[in-house]
């Protein structure tokens, strides 16, 4: 019987050892992570790196972070500037185990929501301004990939600039279609960016306007003339 005591002792010893190399673990170890490591304390946020996950790692090496312009670092971890600090770190995790060979699908998503752009530069993995240095180091929760650049997310836009970036976009299409010779199509994409802008609305748009908005969509649905619509 002890031959069994010391087959099933052996296997738990075993996965005890590796369930102690998690990411938390395996970045402190390799000593190249200390800034990252402490911006994860700061933002509260090691319990989910060691967590059973799986998760994706897009870690920036200290060089990386002394790339960073002068005083941002600071800044960051500064407690009145905590969530900026966790928008950005979750912009470099990814849900699930994802290998290298895996990131090549073009677009990944990350823990924040917003996306990273993936694609082969100068024979190596890029992800939107960053390259991957070192790429799979396998943690018992998931794998770390080695970038040599801070991960920037896009800026948080006001409900205003959103809608300036709605209307332009329409604006730009539609003036396309329109000197195309597509009217209707024009008419389209124009009903439907006012449509959205009346849904967004937050205050921004006064009630008589509004009001007008809501009778040319009603009158626009009702015609055919779309050369006259379009204006």
């Amino acid at each position: 019987f002890m031959k069994y005591f010391l087959t099933i002792l052996l296997m738990c010893m075993t996965i005890l050892a590796e369930s102690k190399n998690d990411l938390i673990k395996v970045a402190t170890d390799s000593g190249n992570f200390k800034i990252l490591i402490r911006a994860v304390q700061e933002a509260g946020l090691s319990s989910a790196l060691k967590s059973d996950g799986p998760l994706t790692i897009l870690a920036p090496s200290d060089e990386a972070f002394g790339k960073l312009p002068k005083g941002t670092l600071e800044e960051l971890l500064e407690p009145a500037n905590k969530e900026r600090l966790i928008r950005l770190l979750k912009f470099h995790v990814i849900s699930g185990d994802v290998s290298a060979i895996q990131l090549l699908s073009g677009e990944v998503e990350t823990l924040n929501g917003e996306f990273i752009l993936s694609k082969i530069v100068d024979g190596q993995l890029a992800l939107n301004k960053s390259k991957i240095l070192v790429n799979d180091i396998v943690a018992s929760n998931g794998r770390i990939h080695v970038i040599d650049r801070v991960l920037i997310p896009s800026p948080r836009l006001t409900k205003a600039q959103k809608m300036t970036q709605l209307i332009e976009s329409a604006v730009n299409k539609g003036v396309r279609l329109y000197n195309n010779g597509e009217h209707q199509s024009c008419v389209e994409i124009y009903s439907l960016a006012l449509e959205s802008l009346i849904l967004w609305d937050d205050g921004l748009i006064n009630s008589e306007l509004k009001s007008s908005i809501n009778q040319s969509l009603k009158t626009v649905k009702g015609s055919h003339e779309a050369d006259k619509n379009a204006w």
